[in-house]
């Protein structure tokens, strides 16, 4: 009798050990989801929710579809749809991109060298419409996430910073190279929005030595929109979307996705036509990064302009837009030449020239060539080449020069920012199964894998918990 006792007894002990262990790790998978749902992206910024004009975090815009019998499961979890090209071609692929900057083309003077991982994480249900997220993060070093001590004490920055207290203060500075970037296309208008996050350096003034460590800007999101099918209707300059493909790299050059190899051309013309100055100068401070506050005495300067756009294809005019704009700038004169704004020329404008040159194998994968040149006034230029796969569409390289001529000079280009795909993988991260037989580990795929003691899954590495 005493032993059938002990044994019912042992049986429900180990029935109510096994309850609890099952709801440990839902609750670890919960946690893991919450996690993966905002990484370090997607914590707290308010930005605009990608179908109304309404102010929510995207966690809620993400979220607010998942049914209940998901929750223990990663948010970007494709779903039974119908993919179209070309993003059926990059499903269940992750990209590893090198970053970096060099002088006149010469990879030996490489500075700033980067990894930046671009991860394709599904398709998600978002307010009624499809879109492929993408993840994209180029993340400082683990050691920067940890308090220490700045190396050089003496830099100029820190007076500004701290000069109003004298011990046991913070400021917190935001910008630079790395970030942590969520996309989302999409795929019925291939409509892109870019939520990226910067990540900055924090210093702390403590008894007299300064301290820092890397964090992310949560509350200074950096948003994108694009509402752009074919860089061929776009009635602007095209600058700004090839600059982004350098600052916010995100697999697509937006307009590019359903192209016509057509070559382009266009010229902005800004005539000045009236500038008006106040009669007394006014105090104008700005705050700097690095030197804190700076105030100036200057005339406060309204002016109107006009701007002329056109826009030929192949010899053809397709766009030609003229406005009036409005601005103000602050001078150090009262009296404008109708010629210049302050020392820059505003008659000559800009032109821009976007021109197929033809293909390039790399890394054994064809690619359509791209040269983009916009000229402003007769000593500057800046000039991409990107390059495309012909097959999937996506970037495999970016180039970028300043280039600067001065009368008289051949000229020279300064500098160049370069991204080139380094490796292409495919994984199977993010399904919330750790499967080793997809080479699945913490290393490879902390997301579904977890970390060790001590250690967080950060941008996609087990890192040190801060």
């Amino acid at each position: 009798m005493n032993i059938k006792i002990i044994g019912i007894v042992l049986l429900v002990v180990l029935i109510i050990a096994g309850i609890a262990v099952i709801l440990q790790y839902y609750e670890h998978q919960e946690k893991k989801l919450n996690k993966n749902i905002t990484g370090k992206l997607l914590e707290n910024p308010k930005v605009i929710d990608l179908n109304t004009s309404e102010n929510k975090t995207p966690t809620e815009n993400i979220t607010k579809n998942i049914s209940k019998e998901n929750k223990n499961l990663v948010v970007y979890k494709s779903e039974n749809v119908s993919i179209p090209y070309p993003f059926n071609t990059i499903m269940n692929k992750k990209y590893i991109y090198e970053n970096y900057k060099g002088n006149n083309g010469d990879d030996s003077s490489k500075s700033s060298v980067l990894k930046t991982v671009v991860y394709v994480k599904g398709v998600e249900n978002i307010n009624g419409r499809k879109y492929l997220v993408i993840n994209s993060s180029t993340a400082p070093s683990e050691d920067s996430l940890t308090v220490h001590k700045t190396k050089n004490q003496n830099d100029i920055r820190f007076y500004y910073f701290f000069r109003n207290c004298s011990d046991h203060c913070e400021k917190l500075t935001c910008g630079g190279l790395f970030d942590e970037t969520t996309i989302y296309i999409d795929l019925e208008t291939k409509y892109i929005k870019i939520i990226s996050v910067p990540w900055g350096i924090r210093y702390k003034k403590e008894n007299g030595t300064i301290y820092e460590k890397s964090e992310l800007c949560n509350n200074e999101p950096i948003v994108k929109e694009y509402n752009l099918t074919s860089y061929e209707k776009y009635d602007n300059m095209l600058r700004d979307i090839f600059s982004d493909a350098i600052y916010y790299h995100f697999l697509y050059l937006p307009g590019f996705i359903d192209f016509n190899y057509t070559n382009i051309s266009g010229t902005k013309e800004l005539k000045l036509m009236s500038a008006k100055c106040s009669n007394e100068k006014v105090k104008v401070c700005t705050e700097d990064a690095f030197f804190g506050e700076r105030c100036n005495q200057v005339y406060n300067c309204s002016l109107e302009y006009k701007v002329i756009y056109k826009r030929k294809t192949n010899n053809k005019l397709i766009v030609e837009k003229e406005d009036i704009e409005k601005t103000h700038e602050y001078s150090s004169m009262n009296n404008y030449s109708l010629g210049n704004v302050g020392s820059v020329s505003i008659n000559q404008g800009a032109t821009e020239k976007l021109v197929w040159t033809g293909t390039e194998n790399i890394g054994g994968r064809e690619a359509d060539v791209i040269e983009y040149t916009i000229s402003n006034g007769k000593y500057m230029n800046e000039k991409w080449k990107v390059l495309i796969d012909k097959k999937d569409k996506i970037l495999l390289g970016v180039e970028e020069w300043n280039c600067f001529y001065m009368p008289g000079e051949k000229g020279r280009c300064d500098e160049i920012i370069k991204y080139k795909l380094l490796k292409e993988e495919y994984v199977f991260c993010g399904d919330g199964i750790c499967n080793s037989d997809n080479q699945e580990n913490s290393e490879t795929c902390c997301e579904d894998c977890g970390c060790a003691n001590g250690e967080e899954c950060r941008g996609h590495l087990c890192m040190k918990k801060i």
